[in-house]
């Protein structure tokens, strides 16, 4: 299943609807790869409180390494599409050549890009879901609830 999470207008969620709704997915585990450390920092700040452990690689060939070191350490990765050592296309193509498709974790894309066209190719190229920046507790929930149902 693709996943593709909407813009939200974070004006029309309440905190205590959100903490209820992300209670259930407390106890995994998201590789974040991104270069830019606040993003990190946003997504840390919106998951950590309910359990969600987070580790942050800050290139994508690091996020590769934690990937090729520990293949079943992660039940999530947002990798940034736009990074200076590795784009986030090559850090999914390396995954997929080392590890095919079916041994890693969803992959899922996150950038501020709107462009449909790279949203396709992200798909067509195996990724499982894009989450648009800025992201927000409840196009996050959108996300994790989306890929569950698998």
């Amino acid at each position: 299943m693709v996943c593709i999470a909407p813009d939200f207008e974070s004006s029309r969620y309440r905190a205590p609807m959100d903490i209820v709704e992300l209670a259930p997915f407390g106890g995994i585990s998201v590789l974040v790869i991104d270069d830019v450390d606040i993003n990190y920092k946003v997504i840390d700040r919106i998951l950590a409180p309910f359990g969600i452990d987070v580790t942050h690689a800050s290139l994508g060939h690091n996020g590769v390494k934690f990937l090729h070191d520990s293949p079943h350490a992660f039940d999530l990765v947002l990798v940034d599409l736009v990074m200076p050592d590795f784009s986030g296309f090559d850090v999914l193509s390396v995954l997929r050549e080392e590890n095919g498709s079916e041994h890693l974790p969803p992959m899922v894309a996150y950038t501020a890009s709107t462009d449909k066209a790279i949203e396709g190719q992200w798909i067509r190229e195996g990724g499982r879901g894009m989450l648009r920046k800025p992201v927000s507790i409840a196009s996050i929930h959108f996300l994790l609830s989306c890929l569950a149902k698998k």
